[in-house]
């Protein structure tokens, strides 16, 4: 039965926030003792856990300096002001690591094999970085400098750079993203499927036949006919919808000064997001899904029922609430 009792009450813990789980373990001392059993996944400083007899059941830590006690289920460290040579205290359970401030090969070198999540904020040294093969995923922070001495593995799936750095790309990258100051020298691997240039203020040429998601703000020339989802975060849309493939089915337009017409979306839309509320009667006839990502709730009222919605409406989401027609 007490077997049972603490499978319940770890099972019930996983739903809440770390906050609520202290709050509903400490009401009586035989609910305390059941922290030990509960993991609290929530980004700690290790100053303020260290002293606690559940140290270990901490996942997600903060610390500026290696600690020679580390917490033996952690998955996720950042470590935002390390400049020593190397780490030799990492538990094995670790998959996520973020160097906030500083890297160089020597504290690479003692990474368990179990890293898959590495990013870099700031700088790196001015040896060759080679990037564990673990890892799957990889993050260039705007701040990193001296990228030309990164070397990226072809384990990586995942990648984004943040900044204007240059970076020598490998196929078998799936999912790119880049932020507001794309390098135009690099060249984007033909692997890449899921491709995030929504930030870029500049065009971007040569986007890969292969990629099916896209995120971009600025469109002059035909898009892939492969893609299935495009984000528009431009301006300007009805310009650009003679470039959009008829493969496109899910369409989201980010823009908030978006003014919208019903003539904008193309008609192999399906599922559309928009980024506030338009009269549900002035969505085209081929749109079966809508999302509105901001909603007046004075509007609400007119929509309470299934009767005041057209037929070819399946679904409606408001923010994060989702209609079904029955």
């Amino acid at each position: 039965m007490e077997t049972l009792v603490k499978d319940i009450i770890v099972k019930f813990c996983d739903t809440l926030r770390d906050y609520d789980k202290l709050i509903f373990l400490s009401v009586s001392k035989k609910h305390n003792k059941y922290k030990q059993y509960i993991f609290f996944n929530e980004q700690k400083s290790i100053r303020k856990i260290i002293h606690l007899s559940y140290f270990d059941r901490f996942t997600n830590v903060l610390m500026s300096q290696p600690s020679e006690k580390m917490p033996m289920h952690m998955t996720r460290l950042y470590l935002y002001g390390y400049n020593k040579d190397h780490i030799d205290n990492i538990p094995s359970s670790l998959t996520h690591l973020t160097f906030g401030l500083e890297c160089n090969q020597k504290l690479l070198n003692n990474i368990p094999n179990t890293l898959t999540h590495l990013a870099l904020e700031m700088k790196v040294g001015k040896e060759i970085i080679i990037v564990p093969e673990t890892v799957t995923c990889f993050h260039i922070g705007a701040a990193c400098e001296d990228t030309m001495n990164v070397v990226v593995p072809k384990s990586v799936r995942e990648l984004r750079i943040m900044g204007n750095q240059y970076i020598r790309l490998h196929d078998g990258i799936v999912c790119l993203k880049f932020g507001g100051r794309m390098n135009p020298n690099i060249i984007i691997p033909g692997t890449v499927t899921d491709l995030d240039i929504g930030k870029c203020c500049h065009r971007v040429k040569n986007i890969p036949e292969n990629v099916k998601r896209l995120e971009i703000n600025f469109i002059n020339e035909p898009l892939p006919n492969k893609i299935i989802h495009l984000i528009y975060t431009g301006s300007g849309f009805k310009k650009i919808k003679k470039y959009i493939p008829n493969s496109v089915t899910h369409l989201e337009i980010v823009n908030h000064f978006y003014a919208y017409r019903r003539d904008d979306i193309p008609s192999g839309v399906t599922h559309l997001t928009l980024p506030k509320y338009y009269s549900i009667r002035k969505i085209p006839i081929h749109v079966e899904h809508i999302i509105y990502k901001k909603f007046d709730p004075d509007i609400g009222h007119k929509l309470i029922t299934w009767d005041n919605i057209p037929l070819h409406i399946k679904s409606i989401t408001f923010v994060n609430f989702v209609m079904t027609r029955p």
